[in-house]
């Protein structure tokens, strides 16, 4: 007979298996029912909170009227994406699967129920999972989140699931990829941090005594850190894959550094990396490392023995990037192994306000120092510091110089990273 405490401990075991399984929503070969059948009032549909249930019950309303989701397939139907579908030799955006794996639930035809409709762009299902086998027992007294899980609906209230699902679209996976023929026809740039987007999404739950009793927590450190670490790790992963190579004489661009590139041609644009690229020729394309910056400067005060080791990793990307597209494939897959893991590690880790603030001093001292010259690096410092920051309970303190910091992002096209130093210490100061 198996002790009341083994059963428990085994029970978590195989739930953390099948949480690290779980395929994706796009990819669960369940039916996806449809927005609509979680939309009416005895649902989430409610106009405002009931205070009286576990949950809300007026998620859709504010996924309807808040969440830029909901909107993501009209963008399809905009002047702006029907030229880059007439560039690409598409007949409509709309209607196109490269568009639509990422601006809609795109799951196979026979996998959509009868109030299942593409036009409700990035719905409930897209991300909680196909609800064929959930959606009538999700409610009942005796259902469980656990449950609810093994039939289907997907766990993104655990890092690094939650990382994962909102960085198949907001970064790609081999799957589904916004490449640099797409980004040439007119695509932004893309760009991800875990906590902000979530922030703005907005969130559409509480974490409340309720939540913690059935659902994974975490603070906003601890997500933030996770996410990094998850960015950094598929990003690696993508240029480890199939992706990377092309079919032309060309790797994939869109794994590069956009802004080496795609810069004026007039004034110094002339940049050394001493430290993330130390034998990468100025004027070289760069590979996109933006998050991974970041993170090894983060590391340097959770774990500096790590960060050195994928610091020199990162340096031998860079070097086998001057060789060959199977040098820079050979590398990533060795730099992707050293940070597996690392993102359950951080996101199991507690921090302290005192960490919380030194982890805030070495990003704007990096900053200061010039370490984050590109763009994308820059963006990531600037959101870990706003997030330290409102974690830390001392925004205030520097709210007027964050703000100027951010100013000097308004146009990446004219990012200034000298004037991004100089301000990065004028925040510092104002910590001080």
């Amino acid at each position: 007979m198996v002790c009341r405490k083994s059963a428990v401990a085994a029970i978590a075991f195989l739930f953390a298996v099948l949480v690290e399984a779980a395929p994706l929503p796009e990819s669960d070969g369940l039916v996806h029912e449809g927005v609509a059948s979680c939309a009416s009032s005895i649902c989430h549909g409610r106009v405002e909170p009931d205070a009286s249930a576990t949950v809300w019950l007026n998620e859709y309303r504010i996924w309807l009227r808040e969440d830029k989701h909901s909107g993501a397939y009209k963008l399809l139907l905009n002047e702006q994406s029907q030229a880059i579908a007439t560039k690409l030799g598409l007949l409509n955006a709309h209607e196109a699967p490269e568009c639509l794996a990422c601006h809609a639930d795109y799951v196979p035809v026979a996998q959509r129920g009868e109030k299942f409709r593409i036009e409700d762009g990035v719905g409930c299902e897209a991300c909680h999972g196909g609800s064929e086998n959930w959606l009538k027992t999700h409610t009942e007294k005796a259902a469980t989140h656990e449950r609810n899980i093994v039939q289907g609906l997907y766990p993104s209230d655990v890092l690094p699931a939650r990382s994962q699902l909102c960085l198949s679209c907001h970064l790609g996976t081999e799957a589904k990829f916004a490449n640099h023929e797409i980004m040439g026809a007119g695509h932004p740039r893309l760009s991800f941090d875990l906590l902000a987007f979530g922030v703005n999404q907005p969130f559409h739950y509480a974490v409340d005594e309720d939540y913690r009793y059935r659902k994974a927590t975490y603070d906003d450190v601890q997500t933030w850190l996770s996410g990094l670490a998850t960015q950094s790790r598929l990003t690696l992963e993508l240029m480890a894959g199939p992706v990377f190579p092309s079919t032309s004489l060309m790797p994939e661009l869109a794994l590069y550094e956009c802004h080496t590139c795609h810069r004026p041609m007039d004034g110094n644009q002339w940049r050394v990396d001493s430290k993330y690229a130390a034998s990468l020729p100025s004027g070289s394309v760069r590979l996109n490392d933006g998050a991974l910056q970041v993170f090894i400067v983060a590391m340097e005060v959770i774990n500096p023995s790590a960060a050195n080791t994928i610091l020199g990793g990162l340096n031998e990307l860079h070097s086998a990037s001057m060789k060959g597209k199977d040098d820079v494939q050979k590398q990533a897959v060795t730099l992707a192994k050293v940070l597996s893991g690392l993102d359950l590690e951080l996101a199991d880790r507690n921090y302290v306000n005192e960490e919380i603030v030194l982890l805030r001093e070495h990003l704007l001292q990096a900053a200061r120092e010039g370490e984050f010259s590109y763009y994308n690096a820059a963006e990531q410092s600037f959101l870990g510091v706003e997030t330290l920051s409102i974690a830390g309970g001392d925004s205030a303190l520097a709210a007027k110089e964050l703000d100027l910091w951010y100013a000097t992002m308004a146009d990446e096209n004219r990012f200034d990273a000298n004037l991004f130093a100089k301000v990065a210490g004028t925040v510092l100061g104002a910590f001080k």
